[in-house]
């Protein structure tokens, strides 16, 4: 269209000219593309939080295991004789499980960027069709943010596990 053009009438005018065509300004087709990545957003939150909870329990169950392995060795009726009451011996068991999990966020954050940084260097075919936006290659991106609020719900995930746990 040339500058200037009323954008609404230019698309009734072309739908009159095209029937059975649905024709939209750049502003409708913009607020349909952001309505979209909205909800791809929120169903990755979502799959993220099913993911922490799932992650909550396997880890809930294995700190349960670990707890009642460590009934032959004496470790908590060591840890009374020494003077600590049970709530001192949850808070080892936390910080105890607070540094596995920092350590599994870190490695788990550091293999997920390397892995998003050559997908999205080298970029990932769709197999010869044309995307939403225009492309055949997907190229994905990783937001500091994104990461840093994935690794805190993990976190709290593991810390609430390990709550119930002992």
């Amino acid at each position: 269209m040339r500058p200037g053009t009323d954008a609404n009438a230019a698309v009734s005018d072309l739908e009159a000219r095209i029937p059975g065509v649905r024709f939209s300004t750049a502003r409708d087709t913009a607020g349909l593309t952001f309505t979209i990545l909205d909800g791809q957003r929120v169903v990755m939150w979502v799959l993220v939080v099913v993911a922490a909870l799932i992650c909550a329990i396997l880890i809930g169950n294995v700190i349960a295991f670990l707890i009642r392995r460590q009934r032959g060795e004496k470790k908590r009726e060591t840890m009374r004789t020494m003077g600590f009451d049970a709530k001192a011996i949850r808070i080892v068991y936390a910080v105890q499980a607070v540094l596995v999990a920092v350590f599994m966020i870190v490695i788990g954050t550091v293999v997920a960027a390397v892995s998003v940084l050559i997908c999205g260097a080298v970029g990932i075919p769709t197999g010869g069709t044309q995307q939403l936006f225009g492309d055949s290659i997907l190229h994905p991106w990783l937001g500091v943010g994104d990461v840093a609020i994935t690794a805190a719900l993990m976190l709290v995930a593991l810390v609430a596990a390990n709550l119930l746990a002992t």
